[in-house]
């Protein structure tokens, strides 16, 4: 046991030294201004320092409510010392070490023969290591995995998606039955649809078809199958009507960027952007935006904040 938990702390010991190179990197690359100064990525700090200020919450946001980056940043904005830069920072670091996490609960349990947090490790690195190549301070630029280590760039929702994987994967695997699981992926559901709706695409449809398909083999698997794809679906539900109370803050549905006379325009832009990104390590960017980018964001272009 020792032993196990010896590899585990190695493991986010691990993680923390990749972390803090990823945010030296970008903090120290014309890309920081994504982080520091971009107006998308400013929000959650607004919020947050209006919600410690005891200010008002008169706010008009996207269809993204950011309710984890929100909760992540003013927590630790009320605890550290630093500037709006400096707590911007730590919350990179904050979210890659999520990264890890949500990673390692992916992996499985470790077990003879397998080696689960050496992998975890791994695959932190490949994703470091594509952060390392990107430098564009352009947010068209087709790097996106430094955009986890902002608040606004859907760094909450990915972490929960991995989350939602690991834990059906877990329940899978587990020899005997039990309601903790699913009652975790019920609420990572219901919490992160209820913060960003894309959630629902990108996590719970695809892993309810996969899960589905495995319902079809043995009657074991297809009880926990079931289960997962009730937890799923279910906090899902739950995250939709949640937002209901929200509605007040939502200027935007979302209805509004799908565009499907721009999605032809949309498919040759993001070509564009990936010979640009393939045509050398460090990767580039188009300056300045083509007809119909907004519309294959998937996203709400960042959330347009003021006061009413």
């Amino acid at each position: 046991m020792r032993r196990v938990w010896g590899r585990e702390l190695a493991g986010w010991a691990a993680a923390l030294a990749l972390a803090l190179l990823a945010v030296g990197h970008l903090a120290t690359s014309p890309r920081s201004l994504l982080m520091f100064d971009d107006g998308d990525s400013l929000i959650v700090a607004l919020v947050g320092r209006s919600i410690l200020d005891g200010g008002g919450g008169d706010w008009a946001l996207s269809s993204v409510l950011f309710l984890p980056e929100i909760a992540v940043f003013t927590a630790l904005d009320a605890v550290l010392p630093f500037d709006v830069n400096g707590v911007l920072a730590v919350n990179a670091v904050v979210n890659v070490l999520a990264l890890y996490g949500a990673i390692r609960l992916v992996a499985g349990r470790c077990v003879e023969g397998r080696a689960p947090v050496a992998w975890s490790v791994g695959a932190l690195a490949v994703f470091c290591l594509l952060i390392v190549t990107e430098s564009s301070p352009s947010r068209d630029a087709l790097e996106l995995a430094s955009l986890v280590l902002t608040t606004t760039y859907y760094s909450a929702t990915v972490v929960g998606v991995l989350l939602a994987v690991g834990l059906c994967r877990r329940f899978l695997d587990r020899p005997r039955k039990g309601a903790a699981l699913p009652v975790s992926l019920g609420m990572v559901a219901t919490v992160a649809t209820l913060s960003n709706p894309l959630f629902a695409a990108w996590a719970a449809v695809p892993l309810s078809l996969v899960l589905g398909g495995l319902c079809l083999t043995t009657l074991a698997v297809r009880r926990r199958g079931l289960a997962l794809i009730a937890a799923l679906v279910g906090g899902s539900i739950l995250g939709f009507l949640g937002r209901i109370p929200f509605s007040a803050w939502i200027a935007n549905s979302g209805a509004g960027y799908i565009q499907p006379a721009e999605w032809i325009h949309s498919a040759a832009y993001y070509a564009g952007l990936a010979i640009d990104r393939l045509s050398s390590p460090r990767g580039g960017a188009r300056h300045g935006r083509r007809p119909g980018a907004d519309a294959a964001r998937g996203r709400a272009d960042g959330p347009r904040v003021g006061r009413r």
